[in-house]
């Protein structure tokens, strides 16, 4: 009787002993320690990656058409650059003037919330014996309260020019940031192929054709969330930002452009954007009519059928094929171990490990049963 000759995929993984995967784990876990308390200095470096890896077909490409990839690595990013500026350009001009009016309207708003809470106050409190009301509090205490704080008044000054100086601060620090990006894509961009086979040579010859096999299928689901993910982000952002403005919302804009950004990471878009529209219509609508509630909330379930029924599965793609379990445990550990950028890449990851996971447990299996 002749025995089957094992095939590459099976001798990679069935020679896979507990001590080798215990390794493995332990240097995901290294990694992932390592992102978590290094998140700052990491930064640049993960969005680099990211926008290279997007880039990346763009400078193959003209790479094939005998352009160079230097200059493909270059008009990419140049593209980027034009399109990044251009919807800076055309967002915070609205967002400025959004803002400016949302003050310039706070004085009514105060007026017509006191209206509200004026009739609550003389039925609840107004209304009681207030000498029974103060007798649990300690007079002294609150005394020596105001006396702090009249003493604390005279550095409000002083907080208020720090506060504006860590903002031209933090702002030095988002451009440098997004500069210091710029430059590792770049680099990235143009040693892609060199990067790539330099890590391919720092694993054993018999695991490379498999490894080659599964980087393949990680590259397909992976590239199809991102590239995907962004354009649903930017389709989203749009939509919310339109209607909200549509209906009158005050900095519709702005809660649009944050709800649209943050459904890269799902469920926090929809959880925070949803929050904020109530907010708002709140402080605006207050109790005047339930009509805008309703509006708002008709255009929330709108946002979201469209992200699930038609954004998500023609621009992300059924083949990254997610369970929401799997989403949801992702995010949550991703936040717990490292945090915001945790959250962003705990998708990414995820889809790697939906990739690996399954064909190691399955060829695994069968080299067990194999044994026995």
């Amino acid at each position: 009787m002749t025995v089957p000759k094992k095939t590459v995929s099976e001798h990679f993984w069935s020679g896979m002993t507990v001590p080798a995967l215990i390794a493995i784990l332990l240097a995901v876990g290294v990694v992932i320690w390592v992102l978590g308390n290094l998140q700052a200095a990491l930064a640049p470096f993960i969005i680099g990656f990211v926008l290279a890896y997007i880039l990346q077909p763009f400078a193959g490409w003209t790479e094939r058409m005998k352009m160079g990839r230097v200059p493909g690595a270059l008009l990419g990013l140049l593209v980027f650059m034009v399109v990044f500026v251009g919807l800076v350009a055309m967002w915070v001009p609205l967002l400025i003037g959004q803002i400016k009016a949302f003050v310039g309207r706070l004085p009514d708003y105060a007026v017509r919330v006191q209206g509200h809470a004026q009739p609550w106050l003389d039925t609840q409190v107004w209304g009681r014996d207030l000498t029974s009301m103060m007798k649990g509090f300690d007079m002294q205490d609150i005394l020596s309260k105001l006396t702090d704080l009249s003493s604390s008044a005279a550095t409000m000054g002083l907080s208020v020019g720090q506060g504006v100086l860590g903002g031209l601060m933090g702002f030095a620090g988002v451009v440098t940031l997004f500069v210091f990006a710029l430059v590792v894509a770049f680099y990235m961009l143009i040693d892609w192929r060199r990067l790539m086979s330099s890590a391919e040579h720092l694993l054993p010859e018999s695991w490379r054709p498999e490894v080659r096999h599964v980087a393949h299928d990680i590259d397909t689901k992976l590239a199809a969330y991102l590239r995907g993910q962004m354009l649903v982000c930017l389709v989203l952002a749009a939509y919310y930002g339109l209607a909200l403005t549509f209906m009158g919302l005050e900095l519709g804009w702005m809660i649009g452009l944050v709800t649209g950004v943050l459904a890269f990471i799902p469920m926090l878009g929809a959880t925070i954007g949803a929050m904020m529209m109530l907010v708002m219509a709140a402080v605006q609508f207050q109790l005047s009519s339930f009509e805008p509630y309703l509006i708002v909330a008709v255009i929330f379930v709108v946002g979201q059928l469209l992200e699930g029924y038609l954004l998500t599965p023609y621009l992300v793609g059924r083949q990254v094929g997610l369970h929401p379990l799997w989403v949801m445990f992702a995010l949550l550990a991703g936040g717990v171990l490292g945090g915001f950028i945790g959250m962003l890449i705990a998708l990414p990851v995820a889809v790697i490990l939906a990739v690996i996971l399954p064909r190691m447990l399955a060829l695994w299996r069968a080299a067990i049963e194999e044994r026995n």
